[in-house]
């Protein structure tokens, strides 16, 4: 989701399911092809805004215990920032139960609201905060959207493919793997006797 505030300042929000090869660089790209989006041919650098990603993780991409990392470029000894333009927020679903409890409210609301696996849980956080209503109300008329139904179905079954590949591709690796060492293993093997024998091949 693409979002420009009042100020003109921009927002990326991401959302990952999994970790993937390469992630931060992923979403280091998105930022920056939205930071090189704001100017157009003759617009003076004064027009540019800070960018600010925000990207929802089901998994875990840091070693730190931490459920909302937020990232700049600063110097490495005084911390002084490079420019303030550039801020990324992480937050990891798995350890939402890290949260202090000093933290706005608002952010373990959406958290639970991501996670919520029934009805009865949507309908707690709806009581709750009329924002978490709002949302739960756009979620029921999305999911009755016939053709959201059909986009989600072929989601569904993209992803069940995508898993089948995997796990095919991975075993055919381990296979090949295990053939490839073996063979790496009656060379060597076959080498060391030659040279005993007849000396330097």
């Amino acid at each position: 989701v693409r979002v420009i505030l009042i100020n003109k300042c921009r927002i990326d929000l991401e959302m990952q399911c999994r970790i993937l090869a390469f992630m931060a660089e992923r979403f280091l790209f998105y930022w920056a092809r939205e930071y090189a989006s704001i100017l157009s041919r003759g617009d003076q650098y004064a027009k540019l805004v800070p960018v600010y990603s925000i990207i929802w993780f089901n998994d875990c991409l840091f070693k730190s215990d931490k459920f909302h990392c937020v990232f700049h470029i600063s110097e490495d000894t005084t911390r002084e920032l490079f420019s303030p333009h550039l801020e990324l927020h992480t937050l990891e679903l798995p350890k939402l139960g890290n949260l202090s409890p000093q933290t706005d409210p608002a952010l373990p609301r959406w958290s639970r609201f991501l996670t919520a696996k029934s009805a009865a849980e949507l309908e707690q956080l709806a009581l709750e905060d009329p924002i978490m209503n709002l949302a739960k109300t756009a979620l029921e008329q999305v999911s009755e959207d016939p053709k959201i139904q059909s986009l989600a179905h072929e989601r569904e079954e993209s992803l069940r493919l995508y898993e089948y590949t995997l796990t095919e591709s991975e075993t055919r690796g381990r296979t090949e793997g295990r053939t490839e060492g073996r063979t790496e293993g009656l060379r060597t093997t076959l080498t060391r006797l030659l040279t005993k024998r007849y000396g330097a091949i």
